[in-house]
């Protein structure tokens, strides 16, 4: 099972921590590492078992009104040198356009939900997290200039959505989301699309520690579906399904834009039930527990 935090959770952490609206997501990570100070689980488990270990009321963390921690819903594909009050930001606007319940949206978010020395681990292991999860949301920022296509780690991931029929959703803030829809009226907004497109460039891209980039890249080359010539035939085709992917993202985030702003000005979005919801049951809760409890102990 994998796990996610909802964004009331997401939010509570920055504020407990002070996070400053200029402190980029990598900084996150690298408090999160501090906090852990050794402990073999990631922040989404061990702030799980600890609200286990109170009464059932303190579980959902009542001061929020909504669970913490629960199954993913959402796998975030983000940029870690983007600021991480803008993750939050978009977030946020993602939650709003789809009218999705906090109380049932988690978010797996990596720097939260995978522990420090698991990275060779979970990029093995990524086709079955996007499997499990079935839903991506592809944070934009800048909408213009997304770093998450220059990433190495990000279209990997979305390689593996891709390949694993998971959903791919774009998330941008609120002003990225009007200066989008602005955008769109423009006869160049096809122009900007096809710039991002055709900058998507695996080999070409960057990640934070030059190990894992080639770690990734060598997984690349491994899982080559064709079984021909390695290396440049298996990083066109990665490039390829990731175009794919950003362009169905991207069209599909353009309508639903419209949509939104239409059903709130016309005061339809207050009344639409919530869509893209999964309920967290006593028994799902349960789950998570005894699946949080059995990774402790084969990690222990």
């Amino acid at each position: 099972m994998v796990l996610g935090l909802s964004l009331p959770a997401l939010r509570a952490f920055a504020a407990e921590q002070r996070i400053d609206a200029r402190a980029q997501t990598h900084e996150v990570q690298s408090l999160l590492r501090k906090l852990a100070d050794g402990e073999k689980s990631c922040y989404a488990e061990a702030h799980f078992l600890d609200r286990l270990r109170q009464p059932r009321e303190a579980a959902t963390a009542a001061s929020l009104g909504v669970p913490r921690v629960g199954r993913a819903t959402h796998l975030v594909v983000h940029a870690h040198s983007r600021p991480f009050v803008k993750l939050l930001e978009a977030l946020e606007n993602y939650t709003e356009m789809h009218v999705l319940d906090a109380s049932a949206t988690f978010f797996w978010v990596d720097c939260f939900c995978v522990r420090t020395h698991d990275a060779q681990d979970v990029a093995k292991l990524m086709g079955e997290i996007t499997r499990q999860i079935g839903l991506v949301a592809l944070v934009f920022d800048p909408w213009n200039r997304p770093v998450c296509l220059r990433r190495t780690w990000c279209l990997y991931e979305l390689a593996h959505a891709r390949a694993n029929g998971a959903k791919v959703h774009l998330a941008t803030s609120r002003s990225g989301a009007r200066e989008l829809r602005l955008e769109a009226f423009k006869q160049d907004i096809a122009a900007v699309r096809t710039a991002f497109l055709d900058g998507i460039d695996v080999r070409n891209s960057s990640a934070s520690l030059e190990t894992e980039k080639r770690m990734l890249l060598d997984l690349i080359r491994a899982n080559n579906p064709s079984r021909q010539v390695p290396g440049d035939d298996a990083f066109e085709r990665l490039n390829g399904e990731v175009r794919a992917a950003v362009r169905a993202a991207f069209d599909l985030h353009l309508t639903h834009l419209s949509s939104f702003v239409h059903s709130t000005a016309t005061g339809q979005a207050a009344d639409s039930k919530p869509a893209l919801v999964s309920h967290a049951s006593s028994s799902a809760l349960a789950e998570i527990e005894r699946e949080v409890e059995r990774r402790m102990s084969i990690h222990g």
